[in-house]
């Protein structure tokens, strides 16, 4: 068995809040009717350091599933690097029901 630890110690208070859209504001707990966390999460953090001084700190992270395709994204990374300009909308990506057998031949490049 591994042991507990705390990765960061002196904490004061921790708060999680998430975004409404409807609202346009902040709120610390998830509506009943959202589906998903929304589209952003932020957390505030409140610790003490060694001098016994609050420091505060705020955290926002964009929640990106389930809107963003990963494997477009890497398409259009990949083709822009070889120079193509034609839009890469009708291809099947991540999101999509159907294979797709592009070539991935450079993806490393």
């Amino acid at each position: 068995n591994t042991p507990a630890f705390a990765l960061l110690g002196n904490i004061a208070k921790i708060d999680f809040l998430f975004w409404d859209p409807k609202k346009k504001e902040w709120a610390d707990s998830i509506s009943e009717e959202a589906k998903y966390l929304g589209k952003a999460i932020k957390i505030q953090l409140i610790w003490i350091d060694q001098n016994e001084n609050e420091n505060l700190v705020n955290k926002t992270y964009r929640i990106l599933w389930p809107e963003f395709d990963p494997i477009m994204d890497l398409k259009k990374k990949v083709a822009a690097k070889k120079g193509r300009t034609q839009s890469l909308s009708k291809q099947k990506g991540f999101n999509s029901t159907e294979e797709n057998n592009d070539n991935w031949e450079g993806i490393d490049d």
